[in-house]
């Protein structure tokens, strides 16, 4: 039977897998400590567990304050983790100081290209299918965007786009529908809306919906200047035509991505409540970007360690998961994990300015949820090995267990975050029993 639990106060004490290397000849040339004094070690410590927490809605897309993001668009569908869509909600804007056109100005023509960034799903080499749609709520000025948000459209497409062999640098082009030019044609006419603030008030944003019949997620870039839609039009008695720039991304505009999951008929059809931690069907546990699963520590065993070890310095503790299989072993597994704090209600543990508290591998304990990601980039996280055939994480935590074992936290509990949980949605399965702290340390006498 399939069960779930939250706070429950159970804890899985694991056994831990010592290994000494006490006698100072076996610490390697030159080293010869007094042993009557000091002594090295070394121990295994398992903190993997069969369950997982399906996280609160991440943060996705982008903001006014960001300096990077993207923006998600597609379908894909697997046996353990079930249907996930992703809906992209963008505003767009005219470049900075842009000028009004010429009130005689007659339409040509309007195209919207997005630059491809990313790629995931077994069948992106085949078409896949997007309508463009007129967004009817406007973005609130807000710096994070859950990806549990939403706004309504308009149901009939201003344009549809049929693409094959999508892959990242490469773009796509949407041809929109005259009636919708018209109108932006004659909102910058007016030099009072041409202004970034006024028109996204007026023309509230885009959406782009993929269809039913999609096989692959397409994340967007939407801050290159390939990512731009060209409005055409011409000055009647000129032989040539001109254009007026609008851009997804500008000082004004925000945008972000909608995540939806559908796990029913999968052995994961009873994950269903956020911030609750789940008790796992199987024995692995399992990492889901974009729809938020995230498997999670108990950092029981390290305390019981601790509780037991005596007197000792940290010389170098190793955050290890091996033998991550990724789906129908072809799609690659997340490209880092990130450790984030919790609390008893599995919700994340913030800092003085906000931001979720996580621990960066090589660093100090940092802060920071912004730019649309949660610790999006490896080097504030723990990177996942390049092998197709050995996928796993490597991650020096050396730092933070220091301040650990010195009481600087309250918290007992970490989540392994896919890094890029609102703008990607890679998926694995694990076996918890390849999650391991390796610790080098040095015993006091």
């Amino acid at each position: 039977m399939f069960t779930y639990f939250k706070n429950s106060g159970l804890i899985i004490l694991l056994a831990l897998i010592l290994f000494s290397c006490e006698e100072p000849g076996e610490l390697g040339p030159g080293i010869n400590p007094d042993a009557d004094r000091v002594s090295a070690g070394y121990v295994e410590i398992p903190m993997g567990q069969p369950s997982f927490v399906l996280t609160q809605a991440p943060i996705s897309g982008y903001s006014r304050s960001s300096q990077s993001g993207r923006i998600l668009a597609g379908r894909i569908t697997d046996p353990i983790f079930g249907t996930v869509v992703a809906t992209t909600f963008a505003q767009i804007a005219p470049t900075a100081n842009a000028q009004a056109v010429a009130s005689e100005a007659t339409l040509v023509g309007a195209t919207l290209d997005l630059t491809v960034d990313y790629t995931y799903g077994r069948g992106v080499e085949q078409p896949q299918t997007f309508s463009l749609h007129r967004m009817l709520d406007t973005i609130p000025s807000a710096n994070a965007l859950a990806s549990n948000e939403t706004r309504e459209y308009d149901d009939t497409p201003i344009a549809t786009g049929t693409f094959s062999d999508i892959a990242a640098d490469t773009v796509i082009s949407f041809n929109i529908e005259t009636a919708f030019a018209e109108e932006m044609l004659g909102v910058v006419k007016n030099e009072a809306n041409v202004a970034e603030a006024s028109f996204k008030n007026i023309i509230n944003g885009l959406t782009i919906v993929p269809s039913e019949g999609n096989t692959a997620m397409v994340g967007f870039n939407p801050a290159v200047a390939t990512t731009i839609l060209r409005l055409t039009y011409n000055i009647p008695g000129s032989s040539t035509n001109s254009v007026f720039n609008i851009v997804l991304w500008s000082t004004e505009t925000s945008g972000f991505t909608n995540f939806t999951a559908d796990r029913s008929g999968t052995i994961l059809a009873a994950v269903t409540q956020h911030g609750t931690e789940y008790e796992s069907p199987t024995q692995n546990t399992y990492l889901q970007a974009g729809a938020g699963i995230a498997p999670s520590i108990d950092l029981a065993p390290f305390q019981s360690f601790l509780d037991t070890a005596g007197t000792i310095l940290i010389n170098k503790a190793n955050l290890e998961v091996e033998r991550i299989q990724a789906p129908g072993n072809t799609l690659p597994p997340p490209n880092a994990i990130s450790m984030l704090l919790v609390d008893d209600n599995n919700d994340l543990v913030t800092g003085e300015h906000g931001f979720p508290k996580g621990i960066q591998a090589n660093e100090n304990i940092i802060e920071d949820a912004r730019n649309g990601r949660i610790f999006g980039s490896a080097a504030s996280s723990i990177p996942r090995s390049s092998a197709q055939s050995d996928f796993r994480y490597i991650g020096d935590i050396t730092l933070f267990l220091e301040l650990f074992e010195q009481n600087n936290f309250d918290e007992r509990k970490i989540l392994m975050y896919p890094s890029g949980m609102g703008v990607t949605v890679n998926q694995a399965q694990i076996n918890p029993e390849t999650i391991k702290l390796k610790i080098y340390y040095t015993r006091l006498k």
